[in-house]
């Protein structure tokens, strides 16, 4: 009887200790962003966009891949962010998760205009884009 006791406390400690949304055999749909992210902003994105031009533009390049990090950070934290709050606290429904979502893949996307721009040697065109496309993510919150 002790053995039969032991053992239903250890399967209730384990199914206590599972995410509500990562179920057996599932993985966390609030999990892997970055991914996303890499397809558009890669460290071989980033040392492609460094070594690029001349030393006149070596300052300017920096900034942009700067800025770029930023926005990378922001997407991944704020859209991981807003993921949990549809599925594991249940704060946000169905249609504003789907509207937020768009919201983001709309700013991955501007983001990915901002890259081939960088790619084309157009520091100034991408470092004024990133300046107006920071704080963007905000908007999807």
């Amino acid at each position: 009887m002790r053995s039969i006791c032991f053992a239903v406390v250890a399967l209730l400690t384990a199914c206590a200790s599972k995410p509500e949304a990562a179920t057996a055999g599932e993985k966390d749909p609030c999990s892997d962003f970055e991914l996303d992210v890499e397809r558009v902003w890669s460290a071989g994105i980033k040392a492609e966009i460094l070594g690029h031009g001349g030393e006149l533009q070596a300052s300017e390049r920096k900034a942009v891949v700067t800025k770029l990090d930023q926005l990378s950070d922001d997407w991944v934290r704020l859209r991981t962010a807003t993921c949990r709050d549809h599925f594991h606290r249940k704060l946000i429904d169905a249609d504003t998760y789907r509207q937020r979502v768009k919201c983001f893949d709309d700013r991955l996307d501007e983001q990915r205009k901002i890259v081939a721009i960088a790619k084309g040697n157009d520091t100034a065109g991408a470092a004024k884009l990133a300046d107006g496309m920071a704080g963007s993510t905000n908007a999807c919150k």
